[in-house]
């Protein structure tokens, strides 16, 4: 009976806090104030990203609308920043063959502390000539302000489900 409240208890904080750095090992959580204010500004101007830990075996990868997102002093490393986000998990999918897969629309609360190495933004973009169908990476946000970092994964296809 413990390990199933164990197991509820480990899912309602997944699903409803969402953290990232729990999911896997702690890559870009601390960030100096001016890393975290590239980041602030950068997901300031996208009204959507991807959390998604590459590393983790069969990781569910959450496709997320941002209502707010700020830094904050770390309460772990002193003098570094973390970056808190805000909004609601719009769809959940697997990545297979770097394409997502069973899609499945949601409407979940997300309040996180999230490690940029694990979250992917909508970069690139160009139409599909036979079908006219937008296609788009979603690509590690890390990597694209230029941080050392390991995502475990390529840039791997956005879904468009919210975007036909």
């Amino acid at each position: 009976m413990n390990q199933l409240k164990t197991c509820i208890l480990t899912l309602f904080l997944f699903f409803n806090l969402g953290t990232v750095a729990s999911q896997a090992q702690c890559q870009l959580c601390y960030l100096t104030e001016e890393q975290a204010q590239t980041v602030v500004n950068y997901l300031s101007i996208k009204n959507e990203m991807i959390v998604y830990a590459g590393c983790a075996n069969n990781d569910l990868a959450r496709l997320v609308n941002i209502s707010k997102v700020s830094y904050r002093p770390s309460t772990d490393q002193k003098g570094y920043f973390e970056i808190y986000a805000q909004g609601v998990t719009t769809g959940t999918f697997y990545i297979q063959n770097q394409k997502p897969s069973d899609y499945a629309e949601t409407n979940m609360k997300f309040e996180a502390i999230i490690d940029i190495a694990y979250i992917h933004i909508r970069t690139g973009g160009f139409k599909e000539q036979g079908t006219g169908k937008s296609i788009w990476d979603a690509t590690c946000l890390g990597i694209y302000l230029g941080y050392d970092c390991d995502p475990c994964i390529d840039p791997f296809d956005y879904p468009m489900m919210s975007h036909n």
